[in-house]
């Protein structure tokens, strides 16, 4: 990571591949295979060797504005006011560059955030120590990047205390979030991944992911414009 910079060349070079990959498949993954479709959105399960969990890249469009979305979605303070599954989320640290910090009203633009989640059976209720970033793009116009991984393992912060909820172990979520010039809508495509942290055969887990993430999704579309409706 440069030191004047939100996010790392491999960052950036996921960025674009999300914004070149609007409206198809993930390139990058010629195996994957859309397990759920609707007008407003599409999911890709996509195998992977070089993690033991599968990775999905979600598509959505929604009728509310870029900044609505934007900060909904990347400010720690507003989470729990439209994701019941939020029990908590602390800021750890907020520091770097503070550009859209009129979007997520934290100190930096690059965060280190303690995240509880009350998940739906068979899962665990589940902990994220983890970074988050937010920032634009050089080179795509009317775009936002969030990228949430966890803190490294030899991080002091990883020796937070899990209390009732299981420490996740694997987990990235990359976001492109990009204004449609031609509808007003804002178009979100998403990377993401994360170890379910249960002891079940791997096919169920995936059979398990694919009727949850479309749930989620859903949810968040309900969500973003009923935000922006309250903002």
């Amino acid at each position: 990571l440069h030191a004047d910079a939100v996010f790392s060349d491999d960052e950036l070079a996921i960025a674009r591949t999300l914004l070149d990959d609007l409206g198809e498949p993930p390139s990058d993954c010629p195996s994957a295979s859309c397990i759920s479709r609707t007008a407003q959105f599409r999911v890709w399960r996509c195998p992977t060797q070089a993690a033991k969990f599968d990775e999905y890249v979600t598509e959505l469009e929604l009728p509310v504005s870029l900044e609505s979305f934007v900060t909904m979605t990347s400010s720690p303070r507003l989470r729990k006011t439209w994701d019941s599954t939020t029990a908590y989320i602390k800021v750890l640290s907020a520091e770097g560059p503070t550009v859209l910090q009129k979007l997520h009203a934290e100190l930096g633009d690059i965060m280190t955030l303690s995240w509880g989640v009350n998940t739906p059976f068979p899962l665990s209720n589940r902990q994220y120590v983890m970074t988050r970033r937010l920032g634009v793009v050089p080179g795509i116009a009317s775009a936002y990047f969030l990228v949430d991984v966890l803190v490294p393992p030899t991080s002091p912060l990883a020796a937070i205390p899990t209390e009732k909820y299981v420490r996740v172990r694997d987990y990235c979520n990359y976001c492109l979030m990009v204004l449609d010039e031609d509808t007003g809508c804002v178009r979100v495509r998403t990377r993401y991944r994360e170890d379910p942290m249960i002891l079940l055969p791997s096919w169920l887990i995936g059979w398990i992911t694919e009727k949850l993430l479309p749930g989620s999704v859903r949810a968040l579309i309900h969500a973003a414009v009923k935000f922006q409706a309250a903002s």
